[in-house]
């Protein structure tokens, strides 16, 4: 589960796609870690990843399992959405999301900025920074 700094329209051509969402005032509510960078390549002819060294290029993830209740916190509802051939959904930025296919599926989507100089983005990241639970292994991190 992520979240993108882009509004979001995103089409189903073929099959179905399943959105877990939870809303972005929710975000504090959520375990969030930091990962390692990294890229998928191949080399030698084998898949490979290659992770950045650079711990301070560790990328901000949801580590709660959407799909396990156990795991989240009590207040914590996850919305699912069934997006199916022929229709569209709209995905606010910074909404926390999941993407699973059911079967083989193909969608083709269009991002756009956000405007970050409104006061919902003020309001949700203040919020997060409240009632959020930071678990930084690294506190030197810049």
């Amino acid at each position: 589960m992520h979240r993108d700094p882009y509004e979001n329209v995103y089409v189903v051509l073929k099959g179905v796609k399943v959105f877990t969402l939870v809303p972005p005032y929710m975000g504090g509510c959520l375990k969030q870690g930091f990962f390692r960078k990294g890229r998928w390549g191949v080399e030698a002819g084998e898949d490979v990843i290659v992770e950045d060294e650079d711990r301070r290029k560790d990328v901000k993830w949801i580590e709660d399992d959407p799909h396990d209740d156990a795991g989240l916190l009590e207040h914590v509802k996850p919305i699912t959405i069934r997006v199916q051939a022929g229709e569209c959904l709209y995905l606010p930025a910074m909404w926390f999301h999941e993407v699973r296919s059911e079967g083989i599926s193909v969608a083709v989507n269009y991002w756009y900025d956000m405007e970050f100089n409104t006061p919902v983005y003020a309001m949700s990241e203040a919020l997060n920074g409240i009632i959020g639970r930071e678990n930084d292994p690294n506190p030197e991190r810049a």
